[in-house]
């Protein structure tokens, strides 16, 4: 019997977000993979927690309003 894989430290939540076309046209066109001939698994995830890490990790004075 295998065992589960353990529950992660720092969970997820699902959320479900509208976008304009043309943008995530933009976003499906950056995150790409000519290997795959797709967006890879999880690359929606590490896109925007990078853009919200980047976001949230300014100082207030930096960050753009």
């Amino acid at each position: 019997m295998t065992m589960p894989r353990p529950r992660s430290i720092r969970r997820s939540r699902s959320i479900h977000v509208m976008l304009d076309e043309e943008l995530m046209a933009r976003v499906d066109i950056e995150l790409f993979s000519l290997v795959e001939h797709r967006v890879p698994h999880g690359a929606y995830k590490a896109f925007f927690e990078q853009l919200l890490r980047e976001r949230f990790g300014a100082r207030p004075e930096e960050r753009k309003t």
